[in-house]
């Protein structure tokens, strides 16, 4: 089984269990804190958010208040995605150097764009460069590379 193959697996599973798609409803039924932020919070480590699994004995993610809606939720699934996926990560965080972090990315880059249904139709994004389509879906250009690679190659 590819790798994208498990996360639409994941994903489809989620799906049918909690019978929603709507990130925030996840984040509940997961029990997953959202603390909005300001953007400098040092906790962000000059990212738009992080997940924590064990912050104060609750799972949390710490979001930069103030986002784009849409980019917002991209984000949120993003997240959802280290929380569900790499489980094991919490252990090995000290260790960075261990971790194949690209790979994790790409995974939760996939999730958020799959779970969210971001859909990239060549009929009607002909004749658009990357950078008016990132726009237009709200995510960051380098990330809507990187999903378009995963997707073509599965990893």
């Amino acid at each position: 089984m590819s790798c994208s193959d498990w996360i639409n697996e994941c994903i489809s599973g989620l799906i049918e269990l909690y019978k929603t798609k709507d990130i925030y409803e996840l984040y509940k039924c997961f029990n997953i804190k959202i603390i909005y932020v300001e953007n400098n919070c040092i906790l962000l480590q000059g990212n738009d958010a992080v997940y924590l699994r064990s912050c104060m004995n609750n799972e949390v993610v710490y979001i930069k208040d103030g986002l784009i809606f849409k980019y917002e939720k991209f984000v949120l699934a993003h997240e959802l995605a280290h929380a569900l996926l790499h489980t094991k990560i919490y252990y090995a965080s000290f260790n960075k150097k261990l971790l194949n972090n690209d790979k994790y990315e790409a995974q939760a880059n996939y999730f958020a764009f799959k779970l969210l249904e971001i859909t990239i139709d060549p009929n009607r994004f002909k004749g658009y460069s990357i950078t008016q389509i990132s726009k237009i879906l709200c995510v960051p250009q380098n990330i809507l590379v990187q999903y378009l690679r995963f997707e073509k190659g599965g990893r």
